[in-house]
């Protein structure tokens, strides 16, 4: 916030000079909604808190950032401090399982959370930095790429002992995405004798892996009447309802907590205090209402036209920026995306790696 008020005055003054960004529409419509669904709120203190934590200044992070990065270049220093972030937390979570304090003990395993309340939420940060790192490791040159692997397999470790399902579920699809370039090029190199022995592996894998996990309460657990995916689907259809009662403005910001008792299914009761509908979508028109919907659609349209530059630089931060997005949103359809103070502004950060990425080297 400090540095937002530094930048301020810099304005006012003349000594700097703002940059309109190609995210500035969806930032603009984020406030829009933000300021409509407080008005609308049952508990306006809560919302004007999480209007200014969460959504006003995120969106002001953003505007100052963008003011003052160029290029690629930029674009991997930023994506690096955000793995470097992902990797010290990562690396607090190994020390907690190495001594066994701090850990999470839940349906069978032990979860590292390092400074999080909730291993979900250590899951969250690790699988959108993975796919970040992974580029970094895969199209960048030494000695920087070496930084890139020794990060990445800390987030890696750090990763598998939170036993966050959808955290694993989602940087598995982020990594897929930033290695099919490598994996493509490889398979062209293979003949058709390789290419089975090298099917029948990963089938192999995939099957020791179910019956691996299938060991483990966690994961049975998944499939239960009792567990968390016959939950969720009770949470979902509860939300939904809530949303059709409140279509245009949402309920507000940091009010689901309090609507949603009314709503609730009667099996899902061993789970009443629930503050988000653990879904992206549902999350942002509850919490913003249509305009919300709105930012949100325009942001990942936004994205999407933003292709890389020429350069090792752009194609790794465009990649890996990539690779976050898409684990930001497949763990998004299942658990929170956005509306945490790190996860804002991690949002951002993927989005300003993405822009800078599509620009001509500074």
């Amino acid at each position: 916030m400090l540095a937002i008020l530094i930048w301020v005055v810099r304005l006012y003054l003349g000594l700097e000079t703002p940059r309109r960004g190609a995210f500035g529409v969806p930032a603009a419509l984020l406030l829009a909604a933000g300021v409509l669904s407080t008005a609308v709120a049952d508990y306006p203190r809560l919302a004007l808190r999480e209007l200014r934590t969460l959504v006003v200044e995120p969106a002001l992070f953003y505007v100052v950032a963008r003011s003052v990065l160029r290029g690629p270049r930029d674009a991997v220093t930023l994506g690096g401090v955000y793995v470097t972030a992902a990797a010290a937390a990562g690396a607090l979570a190994l020390f907690q399982t190495l001594t066994g304090q701090g850990l999470v003990v839940a349906e069978g395993v032990e979860r590292a959370a390092a400074l999080f309340r909730s291993p979900n939420n250590l899951g969250l940060l690790l699988g959108r930095a993975l796919p970040l790192a992974a580029a970094g490791a895969l199209y960048l040159r030494r000695p920087i790429s070496s930084y890139f692997w020794f990060a990445g397999a800390l987030c890696t470790a750090a990763l598998f002992f939170t036993f966050s399902r959808g955290a694993w579920l989602a940087a598995t699809a982020g990594l897929l995405l930033v290695g099919w370039p490598v994996a493509t090029r490889g398979l062209r190199g293979m003949g058709r004798s390789q290419l089975t022995l090298a099917a029948a592996g990963l089938v192999g894998l995939a099957s020791l892996g179910v019956v691996a996990a299938a060991q483990v309460e966690r994961f049975r657990s998944l499939f239960s009447a009792a567990g968390t995916g016959f939950l969720r689907f009770h949470l979902w259809g509860a939300s939904l309802r809530m949303a059709l009662d409140h279509p245009v403005f949402g309920a507000g910001l940091d009010q689901f907590l309090y609507h949603y008792p009314r709503y609730m299914h009667p099996d899902a009761w061993r789970e009443p205090n629930l503050s988000h509908p653990h879904n992206v979508l549902l999350d942002f028109w509850l919490r913003l209402g249509l305009l919300g919907v709105a930012a949100l659609v325009v942001s990942v349209v936004t994205f999407l036209r933003r292709t890389p530059s020429a350069g090792a630089q752009a194609r790794a931060a465009g990649l890996g920026a990539a690779g976050a997005a898409v684990a930001l949103l497949m763990h998004g359809l299942v658990d929170n995306s956005y509306f945490l103070i790190d996860l804002a502004y991690g949002a951002w950060t993927i989005l300003l790696v993405r822009e800078l990425a599509s620009e001509a080297s500074a």
